[in-house]
């Protein structure tokens, strides 16, 4: 219903379909933090501080990157990293805030040296014109691996999450897609983002999510 209401403001206001997508998209990763936070207030969520770090950190390098990088008439395609890094904070800080987190365990400080090294790098290399794409393209490697401690948290049964945000920002991903999809002006690398992270990266906390639930139900 929502959509359909997005989709006839599209043709009233004579939006592009690239920005039409982008709403959406940008509407869907503002509901997931909301859900997810949503579950921690209920405890029936505990969030991995690892992940949700990392997360904080070089989605907000990564976002302020993207922008800045984007051509005039392509900031509009940007939005999404910014809202994402915002949620990521803000998901962050009231965690922290209300001492939810799980433990820290070693999945969690492998993640952490191994984002350390990689944003090294790429801080070294990022003022090289020849190695522009490859610098922003390092930085997803830090937001995938930012999903394992959460995955592997829910796999040990370590700690408990509930499908419905990541399902919420899987699909905004997907919308991201759609919208580059049908930008004019699109690079490959705008792809690494919501391809690897978003339907990567949701994918295996998905995966784990609904493994775990499988092995508990009980068996006819």
């Amino acid at each position: 219903m929502i959509v359909l209401v997005l989709f006839l403001l599209m043709l009233f206001f004579s939006i592009t379909l690239s920005t039409f997508f982008l709403i959406v998209a940008n509407g869907l990763f503002l509901v997931a933090p909301v859900v997810y936070l949503r579950g921690i207030w209920k405890r029936k969520i505990t969030p991995n501080p690892a992940t949700w770090m990392i997360w904080s950190v070089v989605g907000s390098v990564n976002a302020l990157t993207y922008y800045l990088q984007a051509p005039a008439e392509e900031k509009v395609l940007a939005t999404l990293s910014v809202v994402s890094a915002c949620s990521f904070v803000i998901v962050f800080v009231i965690s922290w805030i209300k001492g939810v987190f799980a433990t820290l365990e070693w999945p969690e400080w492998i993640a952490f040296a191994l984002t350390m090294i990689i944003c090294t790098i790429w801080f070294v290399i990022r003022e090289n014109a020849h190695a522009t794409q490859i610098a922003n393209g390092m930085l997803q490697i830090p937001m995938l691996l930012g999903f394992l401690p959460t995955a592997y948290m829910v796999v040990k049964r370590k700690g408990t999450e509930q499908p419905n945000a990541w399902l919420f920002g899987a699909s905004a991903y997907v919308f991201q897609i759609a919208a580059l999809i049908c930008s004019d002006e699109t690079i490959w690398t705008q792809y690494l983002w919501p391809v690897i992270n978003g339907l990567g990266g949701n994918g295996s906390v998905l995966f784990a999510i609904y493994w775990v639930k499988s092995r508990t139900l009980p068996h006819v």
